[in-house]
């Protein structure tokens, strides 16, 4: 502002410099100096280009010699319009002629400045890829044009601040064609890439991106985008209304969930979908400034309303649950019979999800009354006795299914005690004992001692009956030559000793199946602590040297001794006026009688069955032996192979040789003799069966007879 005074001064004082022409030509000089020192200033004397210089020095350089243009102009029309004293000449001159340079060289600086923040902005939008909008695949050969763009600037020889200098003028306004090129690529590839997005959830996520990318280029359709998102969340009302109506009788409950926690659920859960989008459009400012979100609002309000209105009814009906149908609920007996007269829990389903109810509820911040929230400091006591009851139903099922069926009438006093230390349950024990656990710990012993019995009897079962009876099917009542045929005697021979043989083994597998069959026998009476009625049978006639007195005849003694014994215990049992404190063993000894006579008689079937199972056996191995012999010398001739006899047995089992005694033939030995021979083998294999021993049990009861 100085140099402007003191040539305002020069303008009115000197001789020279008093006309206009030569004043403005001063200020010309004084314009032309400015612009070189700004040159000066910017290449830092010329030993630097704008190009090998930081970005943003150059670009604060150039503004402040833009700001200096600026200042320049200010200050001239402040000197101009300021009146000193008696001046003679007005100092106004053609500021187009004096600034026009200058003037020229700020927009040479403005163009550059442009530049250079088009190739920043770019750089940081291609190094963030578009806001995370595009991957560097899709922006690799947009990349390459700009680069190609920017080297095409960088790389001329020409300087960049001669403003007189047309080749940057036409560089630059190729550079901003190339730019609107690319810009309209990367616009389209935007649109065609998220154009299905502003109708989904996920539209909030890459609006602020769009909106912060506008700032700094230009983005089309936002207007029609904000449309497609506020049309989009009204559409999803209008479908979630439509479909909360359709399911209302019944909804989606989730998985684990009671009926009316579950539908409370499901209602929050709609709401909170819409919930999501509204609060999206809250934190959204150009959504909320729309004309349409205000009838948005009113819809949304309207659904959230008729979501809560259906939330608190069901609070309402499940709230209405008596005390009185709570204490029936769990006044039941634990145990139940079902149509196959089978025990089942007695648990009511409606206390149980009353209970998880309760829970579910109360985790949902629901008020929910006192006696429901005192249910819920006692669920884990329900739910274990629950859990407790059928393990023991379980364990129960179980061990009734290892039963096996030729087994099942010796052991059915065994079953009746383990039901009868569960028929409590049906009665006297309800879910609000609080002994339970005492009846459900013995309940558990009697099932797994009857499990255990069951495995023993089982293993008797499966490897000393079954498996012994199946190994008498391996058993050979015959005998064959296995190379050189046999003379009649030898083959008979070899009959005997196999037969010998086979008896043996046959008598040693049945004796064994009789001792597997009293093993069960005496495992059954052992677990119900009975006698075994032929031990004591047994002993008695061991012991028949000391004549009772039945049978030696004195019939009228014995008599005599009972009543006396039975008058002694009437006078003992009512001394002291108390009932008889053998009534209850008398009870006792009735209920053992009867399992007794029970375990008896299935003992009896049970001997019966096995006992013909074996003579059935030994009948079969005699039928087969029989056959396969038969086959055999059939095939002698027929040359038919047999299937049941091994392979290295020889086909021939005699020769006989043919003699010629004229006028006849004579065969020794003789048919006759062969057929004498094979009808006493045939004997010797019958009477095997007379080798295997009659069984001890059924022997000592033919005595009896």
């Amino acid at each position: 502002m100085r140099v402007i005074h003191i040539v305002k001064m020069i303008y009115n004082v000197s001789h020279h410099y008093n006309t206009p022409e030569r004043v403005a030509s001063l200020l010309v000089k004084i314009t032309n100096q400015v612009i070189r020192t700004c040159k000066r200033y910017i290449t830092q004397g010329g030993r630097k280009t704008i190009w090998n210089q930081d970005r943003l020095e150059v670009e604060e350089k150039l503004m402040q010699c833009i700001k200096l243009n600026q200042d320049y102009k200010d200050a001239y029309a402040r000197v101009k319009n300021r009146k000193v004293g008696k001046e003679i000449r007005e100092f106004s001159f053609s500021e187009k002629y004096i600034f026009g340079r200058f003037d020229s060289f700020c927009t040479r600086l403005r163009n550059l400045l442009s530049m250079f923040k088009k190739i920043n902005l770019y750089t940081r939008l291609f190094n963030e890829r578009m806001e995370a909008l595009l991957p560097e695949e899709a922006l690799a050969d947009d990349f390459k044009v700009f680069d190609s763009a920017v080297r095409v600037l960088t790389l001329r020889d020409y300087d960049y601040l001669d403003f007189r200098n047309e080749g940057f003028d036409k560089d630059y306004v190729e550079f901003l064609n190339r730019m609107d090129t690319m810009t309209e690529k990367l616009q389209n590839k935007l649109e065609n890439t998220y154009d299905g997005v502003w109708d989904t959830p996920h539209a909030f996520q890459y609006l602020p991106r769009f909106e912060k990318l506008s700032e700094v280029m230009p983005v089309g359709h936002l207007t029609e985008k904000y449309v497609r998102m506020i049309t989009t969340f009204s559409q999803e009302m209008e479908r979630i209304t439509k479909f909360f109506k359709k399911q209302l009788q019944k909804p989606p409950i989730p998985r684990n969930y009671p009926d009316s926690s579950g539908r409370i659920a499901w209602a929050r859960s709609l709401l909170q979908h819409l919930k999501y989008f509204m609060e999206h459009f809250m934190s959204q400012k150009t959504l909320k400034g729309r004309p349409e979100y205000s009838s948005l609002v009113k819809q949304y309000n309207e659904t959230g309303v008729m979501l809560m209105k259906y939330e608190l009814d069901i609070q309402e009906n499940w709230k209405n649950l008596r005390i009185r149908q709570i204490e029936v609920m769990i006044s039941k007996p634990i145990f139940a019979n079902n149509e196959a007269g089978e025990f089942v829990s007695n648990f009511d389903r409606v206390f149980y999800n009353f209970l998880k109810e309760n829970e579910r509820l109360a985790k949902m911040d629901i008020n929910i009354p006192s006696i429901n929230q005192f249910l819920i400091k006692r669920k884990d006591y329900f739910i274990e006795y629950y859990d407790t009851v059928n393990m023991i139903l379980e364990r129960y099922h179980s061990a009734m299914s290892i039963i096996t069926s030729d087994l099942r009438r010796l052991f059915t006093p065994h079953v009746n005690k383990m039901r009868t230390s569960l028929e409590p349950g049906l009665s006297e024990i309800t879910w609000t004992n609080f002994d339970w656990v005492e009846f459900t710990d013995k309940c558990l012993e009697d099932i797994d001692n009857f499990r255990y019995l069951m495995s023993r009897a089982n293993d008797i079962y499966t490897n000393r009956i079954e498996k012994v009876l199946s190994a008498m099917d391996s058993v050979k009542l015959y005998a064959l030559p296995k190379s050189e045929p046999w003379t009649l005697d030898r083959f008979l021979e070899e009959i005997k000793c196999a037969c010998k043989d086979s008896a043996s083994d046959l008598n040693r597998k049945s004796v064994m199946i009789e001792d597997a069959v009293e093993d069960l026998i005496g495992l059954a009476l052992q677990a119900l602590n009975l006698p075994d009625p032929d031990a004591e049978n047994e002993n008695g006639s061991l012991g028949s040297s000391m004549a009772s007195p039945v049978e030696s005849g004195d019939e009228g003694s014995a008599d005599a001794k009972t009543k006396a014994a039975k008058k002694r215990g009437r006078k003992n049992g009512n001394s002291d006026g108390n009932p008889e404190p053998g009534a209850i063993a008398n009870l006792l000894h009735v209920i053992d009688k009867n399992s007794q006579n029970a375990v008896n008689s299935a003992a009896k079937e049970l001997r019966r069955n096995y006992s013909k199972k074996v003579a059935d056996k030994l009948a079969f191995l005699t039928k087969t032996s029989l056959k396969i012999l038969s086959k055999h010398f059939a095939s002698a001739s027929t040359e038919i192979k047999v299937d049941d006899v091994d392979d290295n047995v020889n086909s021939i089992v005699f020769v006989l040789t043919a003699y010629l005694s004229i006028p006849d033939i004579e065969v020794r030995p003789s048919i006759d003799e062969v057929q004498t021979v094979l009808v006493q083998a045939g004997k010797i294999i019958l009477s095997v069966s007379k080798g295997v021993a009659t069984w001890r049990k059924n022997v000592k009861k033919k005595k009896e007879r």
